[in-house]
């Protein structure tokens, strides 16, 4: 089955929105059941709720985050994932200096969805700003669907002759 990790910082607003939305489109197209996703930090405390703002924006976009609870990035996790799915460049050099047989698997989401490159930032003041955010993971999410499940079936299916070897 293949999987997908999304990071952010602390994972508590942008990743576990990211699986969120992206679980939801896969269920959409009714193969959710084939995908593992989920999502992580990679500076956080384990165990932490998503940002209650978020919380409580999240229904507007038909989400629950209510079960979520953040998780660190560790070798272990990062391993039983077949793409990694960051939301800042800065994330993918801080995994990939320190992970860097990941080198293939991580990939920034901007760039991975529209083949450029930017950043999806966390600095939010307002409702709306989150909002923007929020929209913007969504249609990011949407229109990058099969590239995302593309390339993680690819990663899987390497990941699983490399192992078969």
């Amino acid at each position: 089955m293949p999987s997908i990790l999304f990071v952010c910082t602390a994972n508590r607003f942008r990743s576990p929105l990211a699986a969120a939305i992206f679980r939801k489109h896969l269920h959409e197209l009714g193969i959710g059941d084939a995908w593992v996703v989920g999502s992580a930090g990679t500076w956080t405390a384990t165990g932490q709720l998503v940002i209650p703002e978020v919380a409580s924006l999240a229904p507007r976009f038909n989400l629950d985050l209510s079960n979520h609870r953040s998780a660190r990035i560790s070798r272990k996790l990062l391993s039983s994932y077949d793409l990694v799915i960051v939301m800042q460049a800065s994330q993918k050099e801080a995994l990939l200096t320190e992970y860097p047989e990941l080198h293939d698997r991580v990939q920034l989401l901007s760039n991975i969805t529209e083949r450029r490159s930017y950043d999806i930032t966390d600095t939010v003041t307002s409702e709306r700003e989150m909002m923007d955010i929020i929209s913007e993971l969504d249609s990011l999410l949407r229109r990058g669907l099969e590239s995302i499940c593309v390339m993680a079936t690819y990663l899987h299916n390497s990941r699983r002759v490399s192992d078969a070897a």
